[in-house]
């Protein structure tokens, strides 16, 4: 083989590789970078919401709440519900999580479910002065949900699960 042949030979291998290699590129940015950078984005959304509404969330409205009340109760229940909705969809479109995870690039499936179901717990759980008596409605459990919420999102250990106590009534 001559000079030239070989030289067009390691172009076109060249351009070849250069051409795959641009390829599996993207296909790992459109697969894994972008939709872990969203995920990313997301759990600050989350950490961002819990943290707007966390005096809302532990402090009771009252029994019959205004208009503007209901109107700021309603906007809770949707930007929680949205957040946690958002949160699992976009972690359910990220490939290759495991290598993610272990890199602490992303939570845990058992750490998002976690907090989605807080998330969703809290959504339901606006508290009202009329409803002390409920269970589910005591700030206690409420500040409880939250720490989890954020302790599964960025890491930290997470608190057990805060136990209701006996239903008591307030008269």
């Amino acid at each position: 083989m001559s000079d030239i042949e070989n030289i067009i030979l390691t172009a076109c291998a060249t351009l070849i590789g250069g051409v795959l290699l641009l390829i599996v590129s993207e296909l790992f940015k459109a697969l894994v970078i972008v939709p872990a950078q969203k995920t990313r984005e997301q759990i600050q959304v989350v950490l961002s919401q819990v943290d707007f509404y966390f005096n809302r969330l532990t402090n009771f409205f009252s029994a019959e709440p205004t208009e503007h009340e209901i109107d700021i109760i309603k906007s809770i229940i949707q930007d929680l519900r949205k957040a946690a909705t958002d949160l699992q969809s976009k972690y359910e479109l990220v490939y290759m999580k495991k290598p993610l995870v272990l890199l602490k690039v992303l939570p845990s499936q058992e750490r998002i479910d976690i907090a989605f179901t807080d998330l969703m717990y809290l959504q339901s759980s606006i508290l009202y002065e009329g409803r002390r008596d409920y269970i589910v409605n005591l700030i206690e459990m409420n500040d409880n949900r939250i720490k989890r919420v954020k302790a599964a999102l960025t890491g930290e250990a997470i608190p057990e699960k805060l136990k209701p106590e006996e239903q008591r009534r307030f008269i």
